[in-house]
């Protein structure tokens, strides 16, 4: 499958918690974007091993890092919606963003 398209938002945001991480411990901010690479190429590979949790969106939890990797599949095709803080009010964000509205 191809690599999933995303939200122009989503760079940003990962960026922002990377930052973010690499100011509490240097090499941290790193790590955290291996691992939403990780974690979207594993959606990327699998996107319907992953739950629906409203509509047709789907999480994918990171492991190691309070956040979830949000996205939609139609078709075949991946489109990531936002990498979200678990803390974070979602649903408004993800609605605002998805391809289909």
């Amino acid at each position: 499958m191809r690599a999933p398209a995303r939200h122009p938002a989503v760079n940003a945001e990962i960026r922002a918690a990377a930052l973010s991480y690499e100011e509490r411990c240097p090499g941290l901010g790193a790590r955290f974007v291996e691992e939403v690479q990780s974690v979207v190429r594993a959606i990327g590979n699998a996107p319907l091993r992953y739950a629906v949790r409203f509509a047709d969106v789907r999480r994918a939890n990171l492991t190691r890092f309070p956040f979830a990797v949000w996205f939609v599949e139609a078709e075949g095709a991946v489109y990531v919606l936002g990498v979200l803080h678990h803390k974070r009010d979602y649903r408004p964000v993800l609605e605002r963003r998805h391809p289909m509205e």
